[in-house]
């Protein structure tokens, strides 16, 4: 599909993770729809404020969702799983972005449902190449534990974890995220300039030409990857707009200069995920370097000078690292494949907090998981209630901008017929940050206490079994 993109602008959808989940109303995707990484048209949903995809399929066009969009993707991986293990693919373990919300990650499973796939988890990216690390250190012992940095830039993101390592568990201590911050943003960056350029020395306007903006976008990728061994570049077009070549020489010092704005979010990532850790760049023993962007100059230079000029590590693959970490969990989840056992205590990035009304009218809210809390994790409050009530999930603030705090209400019910208002019980609610990072509230109870009498003897003999038995 990309070696054809130039070709088939207006059908070929990217950028699909970033659509998930989103509300069209929202900034990231009024920033997408006007960037240079979207060629196809992106509308209103069916549902209210939802994100569709606009795309020309025989002589129609239709609206698809992004759901569908992903779904077709996944279901294109399935097959050829399937060819290559002659056998049928059913449950999977698919990696996510850590900043993911919860409303990005029930979209990630409904597109694998749409596509006939069983998640038994949604894994984050990071915490995954972190399992595909461990799991093969025989090196590392609870003698010895290991404290490691996983700096992950994508082509549209960039997120570190630090992970802490014993015999057989790994613990995120600490991460951070920029969303909107890839390897794409260099080229973009670099074909920012050159139309600037191109237009006032040649006069050529290759804003004018979706398709001439999206071959310079290309170019300058190629160029940007002549930066990570070349000193300068050099970035030759044929016919780029009205049979028109372009050719000029490049060097990587302008480009870091370029990009410095870009290289000083890097670095802002990497301290903020150290400072969530609470641990300093000398608790660090290596940085493990993953995705394509990480091959980037500029990029290391930043996460190496955060963490005091520490050499790099790239004894990861960069492209299947994750991939291999949750065939790993899959295998760990499966009933039919033995492997050894390894814990995994991931995090989640936002704090949730339920909020309910109580009987007085006033609003009331309980911090229920912290930022980096401990996945999976559950609670369990308690209320005091006569009847039927509300309760509701809410992000303490929104994870970007435009970004629904309400995960959802929850009703309680059930109560006995018959209870009148004055008869007020006690209710204890459990609230569960799953595996996947999902927040569900999968059950309710209600507790009741009776007072009977206990015979004398009975009650010491139970006593002396266990003196602090407490009898009621």
């Amino acid at each position: 599909a990309k070696t054809s993109h130039v070709m088939n602008l207006k059908n070929t959808v990217t950028s699909i993770k970033s659509l998930l989940g989103a509300k069209y109303s929202s900034e990231a995707i009024t920033a997408l729809k006007d960037s240079h990484f979207v060629h196809y048209e992106l509308v209103e949903g069916e549902k209210a404020d939802s994100v569709g995809i606009r795309v020309p399929m025989g002589d129609e066009k239709r609206t698809i969702s992004p759901e569908s969009a992903a779904s077709m993707m996944l279901g294109h991986l399935k097959e050829i799983a399937e060819n290559s293990l002659m056998a049928k693919v059913s449950d999977v373990v698919v990696s996510v972005p850590s900043f993911f919300t919860d409303a990005e990650r029930r979209a990630m499973v409904d597109a694998l449902q749409i596509a006939d796939l069983n998640c038994l988890k949604l894994f984050n990216a990071t915490t995954a190449v972190a399992l595909e690390y461990g799991f093969y250190k025989p090196e590392i012992t609870d003698e010895t534990p290991r404290t490691v940095m996983f700096a992950d830039m994508g082509e549209s993101s960039f997120e570190v974890a630090i992970v802490k390592f014993t015999k057989d568990k790994l613990e995120v201590v600490g991460r951070a995220a920029d969303r909107t911050l890839g390897s794409r943003n260099f080229d973009d960056a670099l074909c920012k300039h050159f139309m600037k350029e191109f237009k006032t020395k040649p006069g050529i306007d290759v804003a004018s030409s979706a398709k001439a903006t999206l071959r310079l976008l290309q170019q300058c990728e190629k160029l940007k990857r002549v930066f990570t061994t070349n000193p300068e570049g050099r970035l030759s077009i044929e016919c780029l707009l009205d049979d028109r070549d372009v050719s000029l020489t490049y060097t990587r010092e302008e480009f870091e200069a370029l990009v410095s704005d870009l290289a000083g979010r890097v670095s802002s990532v990497v301290t903020a995920a150290l400072e969530q850790s609470g641990l300093s760049s000398t608790d660090i023993h290596s940085c493990e370097m993953v995705g394509g962007g990480s091959r980037v100059r500029i990029v290391r230079n930043c996460v190496s000078e955060v963490l005091g000029g520490a050499e790099l590590s790239d004894t990861l693959n960069k492209s299947e690292a994750a991939a291999r970490g949750c065939a790993l969990a899959c295998a760990m989840l499966s009933p039919i494949i033995r492997v050894r056992d390894y814990a995994i205590v991931d995090s989640s990035m936002y704090p949730v907090s339920m909020t309910w009304i109580a009987d007085d009218g006033e609003a009331k809210a309980s911090a229920t998981f912290v930022a980096n809390n401990p996945v999976p994790n559950s609670k369990l409050l308690s209320f005091y209630r006569s009847g039927q009530f509300e309760v509701a999930a809410d992000y303490d603030e929104a994870p970007y901008p435009g970004a629904d705090t309400r995960l959802g209400p929850y009703i309680v019910s059930g109560f006995p017929e018959g209870m009148s208002a004055d008869e007020v019980r006690k209710i204890k609610l459990k609230v569960k940050l799953d595996k996947s990072g999902l927040i569900r509230v999968p059950w309710a109870y209600m507790v009741e206490e009776y007072e009977v009498e206990v015979d004398e003897a009975a009650n010491r003999i139970r006593q002396e079994v266990d003196p602090e038995a407490n009898i009621i």
